[in-house]
């Protein structure tokens, strides 16, 4: 059972809510990415992206840790985020491919 706390919205991506993001995705705006480690723990990461209507497409350097991590657990998750005002952000779950 999961929980999701009351003051949370979970907001389903449509045309629109992109449009809502669209210069926060194509700005140099700084990025984290969470990977799992084998022992289940969480590694957070800062990357640099790039995004296209196809998704999202991280730089991670050839023999990084983050590799070895999303070959064992491919679930990760992306938060690109503005360090000023308005302050948005957004989250993407999912499995890297």
């Amino acid at each position: 059972m999961s929980h999701v706390a009351p003051d949370v919205t979970i907001a389903v991506v449509t045309e629109a809510s992109i449009e809502d993001v669209r210069s926060l995705l194509e700005a140099p705006s700084p990025a984290v990415l969470t990977t799992c480690r084998k022992d289940g723990s969480a590694a957070v990461s800062p990357v640099w992206f790039r995004w296209s209507d196809d998704g999202f497409e991280v730089v991670i350097a050839e023999g990084d840790a983050k590799l070895r991590h999303i070959e064992h657990d491919p679930r990760c998750a992306l938060v690109v985020f503005e360090a000023v005002r308005p302050f948005r952000g957004v989250e993407v779950r999912g499995e890297a491919t």
